[in-house]
């Protein structure tokens, strides 16, 4: 009963020429978005940049809060609340809303691959049930 596997030929299903030629122009698509990878240095300068303002922001509230408790007077108080305290916040919300567009920019590039992957499949399985004859595939409709 031994059998030789290297000879075993599995020839794949016939795929439908239009599901192919869409498939194809989705790849082709994907293949010239227009999202550069991790290494655009472009990108690379915005995250940096978020990252340096989220991290002044935070020192301008820490310097702040510094400022404050330095003394119990209420308007000495409230101009420390206000220089850096709110610029401070409004830095870190500014950096972190860059960040996040980055991070954007990335997860829509793999996206889209991975829906074409997803299309390859699924044509490619729906290829093969209609090979193979099967009618227990829903309607459409």
């Amino acid at each position: 009963m031994d059998t030789d596997v290297s000879r075993v030929t599995v020839e794949p299903p016939a795929v439908d020429p239009a599901a192919k030629a869409r498939l194809d122009a989705l790849a082709q698509k994907v293949e010239n978005f227009s999202v550069r990878g991790s290494a655009s240095s472009s990108e690379r300068r915005v995250q940096v940049g978020a990252e340096v303002l989220m991290a002044l922001g935070v020192l301008f509230v820490a310097g702040a809060w510094w400022g404050a408790s330095g003394t119990t007077r209420l308007h000495e108080q409230m101009s420390y609340m206000i220089s850096g305290g709110i610029g401070g916040i409004a830095l870190i919300l500014v950096g972190a809303v860059l960040y996040i567009r980055v991070w954007l920019a990335r997860q829509r590039y793999w996206l889209a691959r991975l829906v074409v992957e997803q299309q390859a499949a699924n044509s490619v399985l729906l290829a093969g049930a209609s090979k193979a004859g099967s009618s227990s595939l829903p309607e459409r409709g």
